[in-house]
């Protein structure tokens, strides 16, 4: 049923272009070619919509851009996808879903290492969302930073996201060791022994509260303060 409607708005819309309805035709096309499940053809409707210049088909224009990145993600298309989230997002910056457009963008930016986009939409992301989980986008940008090989950098956004109010206390844990381990690759010593004390206290804190997480980053750096002593 739907793919039959979906086919008599394409029709209309194709043969009808100069039609004030055409746009809408063609939005609902998609719509309907979308739910029946027929991505390929709901995207290229979509597309029809996005060419559109007059301004009374903005707010379809909008739904539409939406859609396409959803529906890019879907099909495999994360390129294509990674850039219709963020072209929606910087289009609607109030948009209560903006935030979370620029964390998925940043997540398959990510994912094909290009980083510099990556860290731009985390960063974006960070400014703009409310929710209390937020601070994980520092964690990850501290992790891009090292993939890059940048320590300094990346040791600077882990202690970031520890002074935050995340409560990830497995996350905070693991951050605070990742200090110490990126102290001790940059040949800094006593640093990475302070931040290797702290995993152990931080550790043991949160445990006695009932959060009996990151047992394994305290005992590499128990191992780590062991080790050094017998070295």
């Amino acid at each position: 049923f739907r793919s039959g409607s979906a086919k008599a708005y394409e029709n209309f819309a194709l043969k009808n272009p100069m039609s004030e309805l055409a746009v809408s035709a063609s939005y609902n096309s998609a719509v309907n070619y979308e739910r029946a499940g027929n991505l390929a053809k709901a995207l290229g409707m979509y597309a029809i919509v996005l060419r559109s210049n007059d301004k009374k088909n903005e707010g379809l224009k909008k739904d539409s851009l939406k859609f396409s990145a959803l529906a890019y993600e879907k099909t495999g298309q994360y390129l294509s996808a990674a850039e219709a989230y963020e072209k929606y997002a910087a289009q609607n910056p109030k948009d209560s879903q903006t935030p979370d457009f620029y964390f998925s963008a940043a997540v398959i930016r990510e994912g094909v290492f290009q980083y510099s986009s990556a860290l731009s939409s985390y960063q974006k992301y960070l400014d703009k969302s409310g929710r209390k989980d937020r601070w994980e986008a520092l964690y990850l940008m501290a992790g891009i930073w090292e993939k890059r090989g940048k320590l300094s950098k990346a040791a600077e956004l882990y202690e970031k996201y520890i002074m935050s109010p995340s409560q990830n206390f497995a996350g905070i844990v693991e951050a605070i060791h990742k200090v110490a381990s990126l102290n001790e690759k940059m040949g800094r010593t006593s640093k990475a022994n302070e931040w290797y004390t702290k995993t152990i206290r931080v550790q043991k804190r949160f445990k006695a509260r009932g959060n009996d997480v990151g047992v394994r980053f305290a005992a590499d750096a128990q191992f780590k303060l062991i080790y050094k002593t017998y070295e």
